[in-house]
């Protein structure tokens, strides 16, 4: 017999929702810990400090920092960027922080605004690299056609590994019949994504059925990599660097 479910109280609702937040005092003013959450998982903290009368609101420079460690230069097209982020929040973007200026009646939406302000900051990081790896993806896609033709490339097919996961391969290169898979072709545009295509031929590899079918992975070369990552992906695959991509497609061509 199922037992009866007992219906929980909004005092312990509320209980629950505060116990997602907390504060400590640091000496920048009381750091709060808010349930919003960057890209990466962690949790946005924001300062409250108080200077002539009034509170001020500010992420001490956190989600810059975010932008910053992972690369990404602050140029003056960003800065105006994130600068039009903050006044969509009713914020300021000074310095490399997000900020607001309030009264005591205004504290509790101010924390929620700044919070969210800085989020969207990382929320751009995010979006950077979807767009750097669309774009890196279409022009290996762009190199596959100038050198195969599109009759022999099929984009984004399903493969099967030996684990039964079902991998949808960025490209296959079909033979000069266009009837058979010669090549799975993957675009890898920074060292974020190592691991997952790694993952994904070693899997792909081990399904006898694939196993004879070349495994390429393109790099961008014009990134920064770790010796390290490119000797992960020359395990399961044939690693090539993108200036060398259509070389190696004129051999399979032939």
């Amino acid at each position: 017999m199922t037992q009866g479910i007992r219906q929980i109280t909004k005092d312990e609702l509320e209980t629950a929702s505060r116990s997602l937040i907390s504060a400590r005092q640091t000496n920048l003013g009381w750091e709060i810990e808010l349930p919003v959450v960057y890209p990466t998982g962690q949790c946005v903290s924001v300062v409250v400090a108080v200077a002539g009368g009034d509170y001020i609101v500010h992420d001490a420079g956190f989600g810059s920092m975010y932008l910053t460690s992972a690369g990404v230069a602050m140029t003056k097209k960003l800065i105006d960027r994130l600068s039009r982020i903050a006044a969509s929040y009713g914020c300021n973007f000074i310095s490399g922080r997000m900020s607001r200026t309030c009264n005591e009646q205004q504290l509790s939406v101010a924390i929620a605004l700044v919070a969210n302000a800085s989020k969207a900051i990382g929320d751009h990081l995010a979006e950077t690299r979807r767009r750097k790896i669309r774009d890196f993806r279409q022009e290996v896609s762009t190199v596959i056609s100038d050198n195969l033709g599109e009759n022999r490339k099929l984009d984004r097919d399903r493969v099967v590994g030996e684990s039964g996961t079902t991998y949808q391969v960025n490209f296959v290169l079909l033979d000069k019949a266009e009837q058979k898979p010669i090549a799975y072709v993957e675009p890898v545009s920074d060292s974020d994504a190592v691991n997952v295509k790694f993952r994904e031929f070693f899997d792909i590899q081990q399904n006898v059925n694939f196993s004879q079918i070349d495994r390429i992975t393109v790099y961008d070369d014009r990134a920064d990599w770790h010796p390290g990552d490119l000797l992960l992906l020359n395990k399961v695959s044939n690693t090539v660097a993108f200036k060398d991509l259509g070389r190696r497609l004129q051999r399979l061509a032939s």
